[in-house]
């Protein structure tokens, strides 16, 4: 009997690029501030008590748009980026 042997693929993961569009976190995070490959923990800590912050990160290719939306005050995250200041 012949065994057929699996074969694998080597891939490649590329770094996952995101940005934090929400205000600024002294000595954490600035705004629009760019993280490849993961958060760093502070910025973890941060969102787990104030999980709005979160949902204004966004991956890198978003990020015109998110900008957009958020300067011209209209959308998700200009609405996101509002209850920031109210937490």
């Amino acid at each position: 009997m012949t065994r057929a042997k699996a074969k694998t693929a080597v891939v490649e993961a590329k770094p996952t690029a995101v940005v934090y569009c929400g205000p600024r976190i002294p000595g954490i995070a600035a705004q629009y501030q760019v993280f490849i490959d993961g958060l760093p923990e502070q910025l973890k800590a941060t969102i787990e008590k104030k999980p709005v912050l979160g949902a204004l990160i966004v991956p890198i290719a978003e990020m015109a748009e998110a900008r957009k939306e958020i300067n011209s005050g209209t959308g998700r995250l200009a609405a996101l980026f509002r209850k920031t200041k109210e937490v």
